[in-house]
C-alpha cells in the first residue's frame, strides 16, 4: 500500500521540483540580467585624457575624470556642491588630479565651453574659479547676441590673462573643434549609458555622490 500511494505522489514531486528547478533558472538568469547592467562602463585609459584640462599634481596616484556640459543642471549641482569637496579632500591634498572634459550637447553650452578651454589655454590656473562662475553666470544669462562679450567680460576679475587674446579665442568660437572630439569622444566611452556629469575614478564609472566617490578612490588607493 505504502508503495502503490508513494507511485501515485511520485509525479506530483517531479512536477514539484521541475517548478522550483525552473524558478530557480529564472531567478540566475535575472541575477545575470542585473549583473550585466550593473557592471562598469568601459574603462578610460589615461593615455585618452591627454591634452584635456587637468588640475592638479599629476604624480598623485589615482585619476578623476569629469565629463559634464556647462548647461546641464546636473552638471552645476555637481559643480557647486560635490566637486569643491573632492577638491578639497583629494586634489589640494596630493592624493588625485582631475581631468576635466567639457561636452556641448544642449542649446548654448558651446559659448560657455569655449571660453573655459580658452581661459585653460590662457591662464590654466583660473580654469577651475572661472568654471564656478560660469555655473552662476549660465542661471543668469541666456544665449544671445553678445554673450561672448559677457564672457569675456566674467574673466576680468582674474589676473594675468592676456585679455585681447581671450577676446580672440572666445569670439572665434577656437574649441569648436575640441568640443566636438570630446563629444564624439564621450559618446564612444558611454554609449547608450551616455550622460552628464559623468564622474570616474582611475578609469572606472562612478556614480555622482560623496559617499560613492570616497568609497570607489580610496578602493583605488588600496589597489596602488
Amino acid at each position: 500500500m505504502w508503495y502503490l500511494i508513494s507511485m501515485e505522489r511520485k509525479p506530483v514531486l517531479i512536477r514539484f521540483l521541475v517548478a522550483v528547478t525552473a524558478a530557480a533558472a529564472a531567478v540566475l538568469i535575472a541575477i545575470g540580467a542585473m549583473y550585466k547592467v550593473s557592471i562598469p562602463y568601459a574603462r578610460v585609459n589615461a593615455l585618452q585624457t591627454e591634452g584635456r584640462p587637468r588640475i592638479g599634481q599629476l604624480e598623485a596616484r589615482v585619476q578623476l575624470l569629469l565629463i559634464e556640459d556647462l548647461r546641464c543642471e546636473a552638471c552645476q549641482y555637481f559643480t557647486q556642491e560635490i566637486f569643491p569637496e573632492i577638491y578639497e579632500r583629494y586634489i589640494q591634498t596630493g592624493r588625485a588630479y582631475c581631468v576635466i572634459v567639457p561636452v556641448s550637447f544642449l542649446e548654448g553650452s558651446h559659448y560657455l565651453a569655449n571660453a573655459a578651454l580658452s581661459i585653460y589655454q590662457l591662464a590654466p590656473d583660473h580654469f577651475l574659479s572661472y568654471l564656478h562662475s560660469l555655473v552662476d553666470f549660465d542661471n543668469e544669462n541666456e544665449a544671445g547676441d553678445d554673450i561672448q562679450a559677457q564672457l569675456v567680460k566674467l574673466a576680468e576679475k582674474f589676473e594675468g590673462i592676456d585679455f585681447g587674446r581671450l577676446r580672440n579665442l572666445i569670439e572665434t568660437n577656437r574649441f569648436l573643434p575640441e568640443l566636438e572630439r570630446n563629444f564624439e569622444w564621450a559618446k564612444s566611452v558611454m554609449g547608450k549609458n551616455f550622460g552628464t556629469p559623468a564622474f570616474y575614478v582611475n578609469g572606472i564609472r562612478t556614480p555622482t555622490s560623496i559617499e560613492a566617490i570616497e568609497a570607489q578612490i580610496e578602493k583605488a588607493e588600496r589597489k596602488r
